[in-house]
């Protein structure tokens, strides 16, 4: 259709998502496809991405280690490992971290709408 901006579900639908999940939901926040997405761009393996989600559903270090039947310790290794791997220092700017990934990926997936300087020409 003519005069139309393309739509764009992929952006509408992961904000929308965001804007009305409780406050509570903690990781439910993302979709399993959103957090495979977030720790394939920050190249988390998927022990490191399990002790994210604990952080991001603001869990102790000792109850991340008794859901995933490891020691505290080796959360605090992996918790460790991830601040110098993403360049964080604490939970609050690991949690961001997390957002900022999510906010960018989203932003990658936008195609310019038609007629903008940066649309494609369809094929003739």
């Amino acid at each position: 259709m003519t005069g139309e901006l393309p739509a764009q579900p992929r952006l509408t639908d992961r904000w929308n998502a965001v804007r009305a999940a409780p406050k509570s939901l903690g990781s439910e926040i993302f979709s399993e496809e959103i957090w495979a997405e977030i720790a394939r761009s920050l190249k988390l393996s998927r022990r490191e991405l399990q002790v994210v989600r604990g952080v991001f559903d603001d869990r102790t270090e000792y109850n991340i280690a008794n859901e995933l039947g490891i020691s505290p310790h080796t959360v605090h290794t992996y918790l460790d490992r991830l601040h110098r791997k993403l360049g964080v220092v604490d939970r609050v700017q690991l949690v961001l971290c997390i957002m900022r990934e999510f906010v960018l990926l989203t932003l990658s997936s936008v195609q310019p709408p038609a007629g903008s300087a940066h649309a494609t020409e369809p094929a003739t």
